[in-house]
């Protein structure tokens, strides 16, 4: 039988700790996505999640056109 040292649990708790981190981001992002449909199919276009979620994406929208037409700089944009 095979002996598994120190180094080989930490090897498998890094891959376990990446596999859990993954799947955590495809949760976050799974929830933004139903909001963001939200936005876009205009369900339910009273609530205030939704209009607070337009106004983020306004206000970002209006940032990148600003970017576009160089009135913020490169290291503004990156910021």
């Amino acid at each position: 039988m095979t002996e598994i040292g120190i180094a080989e649990y930490f090897g498998i708790g890094e891959a376990v700790g990446i596999i859990a981190t993954l799947f955590v981001i495809m949760y976050f992002s799974s929830k933004q996505m139903h909001e963001l449909i939200k936005v876009v199919s205009k369900v339910d276009a009273n609530s205030p999640e939704v209009a607070y979620a337009y106004d983020i994406l306004f206000t970002f929208a209006h940032v990148f056109h600003m970017w576009k037409r160089k009135v913020l700089s490169d290291n503004e944009w990156t910021g």
